[in-house]
């Protein structure tokens, strides 16, 4: 599961609307969708927490139609889009280091198979063509897994941001996501 850091623009007084994938990568209907997208640039969360069936390609950090996903879902991830749009991070590749494992509390997950998710990982980064990018690590949890299993070689930087369901230190809006997460990036 995995994605990319593009969505289709609010609606002007409705900062959830419009998170859906559907149409967003069909080359048919958004030819310039690849001039968006980044593979230096790699945005990562711990682990995928909504079970979904038959969800589209490129789903993860977004939302879509036919989706039950309930308002703090949708509330969260439109603040990753407010915080990114109009940035040089707008168009990162999104993924989870865990894969395969739902589970919407962190503290519940417990990683089994590190070797194999750091393989995926590393053949996701093969994939993209990806040359040492920048990585933003959302939260805390997947930073130090990250730091622990990566070589320094892998990466030009490697950036914990505040974690997109954080409401605390200012970020229970999406204007004051969007600032301390710019913050963090500059500051890493």
């Amino acid at each position: 599961m995995a994605s990319w850091a593009v969505w289709k623009s609010p609606n002007k007084d409705d900062l959830l609307s419009n998170m859906e994938v559907e149409d967003i990568f069909d080359l048919r209907k958004n030819p310039q969708i690849l001039d968006q997208l980044q593979n230096n640039i790699v945005m990562v969360g711990y682990n995928f927490s909504i079970p979904l069936d038959k969800p589209p390609l490129f789903h993860n950090f977004h939302n879509y139609n036919g989706a039950n996903l309930n308002h703090m879902t949708l509330l969260n991830a439109s603040k990753i889009r407010h915080a990114f749009t109009g940035t040089v991070y707008y168009g990162a590749y999104m993924t989870d280091i865990i894969k395969n494992y739902v589970e919407s509390k962190s503290e519940k997950v417990k990683p089994l198979d590190i070797d194999n998710y750091f393989r995926i990982f590393r053949n996701e980064l093969k994939t993209l063509q990806s040359d040492k990018p920048t990585i933003i690590a959302f939260g805390g949890n997947v930073y130090r897994l990250l730091k622990k299993h990566l070589k320094p070689d892998e990466y030009s930087k490697l950036i914990q941001v505040t974690h997109y369901a954080h409401f605390g230190d200012g970020c229970r809006t999406h204007e004051g996501y969007r600032s301390k997460v710019l913050s963090q990036i500059s500051e890493g």
